[in-house]
């Protein structure tokens, strides 16, 4: 048991080695995507509600959706539109594995040149030989597992379907045995992304890579994931926690008068829109962080060449670089959390508990 944890420590080590390499660039690369899947999604919308107009529906249901999909246009349209999106989800992937793998070799790539690497390498997917990845992303929202950023993500099996499930107790182990299903095929071909974007393998022999590398080491790989996504949770609540005593205690020193409990709320909500902000683009970073160091370790075995090891030198350019960029992203951030708010469980899970702390 020693030994596990000293190894899962030894990968959140060189998991923040490889994040902050050169980890401005890499939120830039985060922020232009964002921006760019905001106009595609607008596109994609359009092209959706053509495909339900030429269909003759005038509001789409679950009853008719049917009719939908027997008018060859509208079913040409929607599986268009699936491609689209997984196109879009591995763009963002392919872009963070991109960074890693120039990180691990110590060449620092900007932005758009990530961007315009993840662009060019993501139109793989339509390759024949690389068209079961398609199959592959659309089970990563019914994973649960926050291996995506974008719209896909928010995917989820209807509340009605749901509920309908849990009241069978047939259909409910079936659906058990499914989702379990699901995270074995999803954790055992993992890998195979990692190698269609270093290695520029096909699909079916990036499979055959990914469960050659995970030979002996599935269970042990799922055990570092699992723990890896518990120590994500409890440094959210720790951050959480902190922000909102922070809060509650400027407002107790500074503030006073009949509108302090406004400008709590004020407070509490912009924090929440910014740090909401924070978790859509570290989530995914961390998790395929924690993936490329699994893969960069099980396919390097006892080969510690790529924990970086960099030489500090001092560069007036460099660091004034640096420093703007970091100045444009929080700009940004700012910006772009006023105007888009993500629903983050623990912060919704928090607003009983500061509403009574906070009295």
């Amino acid at each position: 048991m020693k030994k596990f944890f000293k190894g899962f420590k030894d990968i959140l080590k060189r998991c923040f080695k490889l994040i902050k390499y050169n980890i401005a660039d890499l939120i830039l690369f985060e922020i232009i995507y964002k921006s760019f899947i905001l106009f595609a999604v607008l596109f994609c919308e359009d092209l959706f509600k053509y495909a339900v107009k030429i269909s003759g529906i005038t509001h789409l249901t679950p009853d008719n959706v049917i009719l939908m999909i027997k008018n060859p246009l509208s079913a040409v349209i929607c599986i268009i539109l699936v491609f689209i999106f997984v196109y879009l989800t591995l763009l963002e992937i392919f872009g963070i594995i991109i960074y890693f793998e120039s990180a691990k070799n110590r060449i620092k790539l900007s932005f758009i040149r990530i961007f315009t690497e993840a662009f060019k390498r993501s139109f793989m997917i339509f390759k024949p030989r690389n068209m079961f990845i398609v199959f592959m992303v659309l089970l990563f929202p019914l994973s649960n597992i926050y291996l995506t950023s974008g719209y896909l993500n928010s995917v989820r099996i209807p509340e009605f379907i749901l509920d309908f499930i849990k009241e069978n107790v047939i259909l409910s182990i079936v659906y058990i045995i499914i989702l379990i299903l699901i995270y074995i095929v999803l954790f055992k071909y993992i890998f195979s992304i990692f190698e269609i974007v270093i290695n520029k393998t096909d699909f079916k022999s990036a499979c055959k890579k990914s469960s050659k590398i995970l030979k002996g080491k599935f269970i042990k790989s799922v055990s570092y994931f699992i723990m890896f996504m518990i120590f994500q949770l409890l440094l959210t609540l720790f951050i959480v926690i902190i922000a909102y005593l922070f809060i509650i205690l400027k407002i107790k020193l500074f503030y006073t008068g009949t509108d302090i409990e406004n400008y709590y709320w004020l407070c509490v909500t912009s924090f929440n829109n910014f740090f909401s902000v924070l978790l859509s683009i570290f989530i995914l970073i961390f998790n395929i962080a924690f993936l490329s160091v699994l893969y960069y370790g099980y396919d390097v075995i006892e080969d510690d060449h790529y924990i970086l090891k960099n030489k500090k030198r001092f560069d007036c350019k460099s660091i004034l670089k640096t420093v703007v960029k970091y100045i444009v992203i929080i700009m940004i951030l700012l910006v772009y959390s006023d105007t888009f708010y993500l629903n983050v469980p623990i912060l919704k899970g928090f607003r009983v508990w500061t509403k009574k702390f906070g009295k």
